[in-house]
């Protein structure tokens, strides 16, 4: 059962150092959603734009409950921007080094802005293809560089695939290049 409410909180008054207890200007929904976890999300100030507002959310779960449409079809119309800040949390999470976090974010973000993708379902391998044609071509990245910007832009779309944030995974037809054929810089032993 879906319902609204306004959640008390406390303040503590500056100058007495009393505690006042108030509820929020705004209504929050609380809700079951298809997996059966209570969710609790602001809506609105106004009483009939939050009811509505909640209406729309027991809908779209009613929908995704009896098949209808798939919980990655909402998704994928969220702005890719949100998708990226919560793909570096989960990097975080993971406790990988700060270093991996920002260069990964970065080439994902550079990707991204070369194929203007606005939301998760404008990615296509061919939008990455022509970047990393273009990377390679005008900017004089090496395959190795390019087969990073690859890698990190792959694994961001295989963790929004796994988190049911994308229907498919638009990028695994696409593999790594042959890195021996444009060596830069050969290591040797010590």
């Amino acid at each position: 059962m879906a319902n609204i409410y306004k959640p008390v909180v406390i303040k503590i008054d500056k100058n007495t150092g009393e505690k006042i207890k108030s509820k929020t200007k705004k209504w929050y929904g609380r809700y079951r959603d298809e997996n059966r976890v209570e969710r609790r999300v602001p809506l609105s100030e106004n009483k009939t734009v939050a009811l509505q507002m909640l209406a729309d959310i027991v809908k779209r779960i009613e929908q995704i409950k009896s098949g209808l449409v798939y919980s990655a079809e909402f998704e994928m119309k969220k702005p890719i921007s949100e998708h990226l800040a919560d793909y570096e949390k989960h990097l975080k999470s993971k406790n990988n080094t700060p270093r991996h976090i920002h260069d990964s974010i970065s080439k994902i973000q550079r990707c991204i802005e070369s194929c203007h993708w606005k939301n998760p379902a404008q990615i296509s391998a061919s939008d990455v293809e022509s970047f990393l044609v273009d990377l390679r071509n005008e900017y004089g990245c090496s395959v190795e560089t390019s087969n990073h910007y690859l890698r990190a832009i792959k694994a961001f779309c295989r963790w929004m695939y796994l988190n049911k944030r994308i229907i498919e995974h638009p990028l695994l037809s696409l593999t790594n290049l042959n890195s021996r054929v444009d060596r830069r810089h050969d290591r040797r032993a010590l």
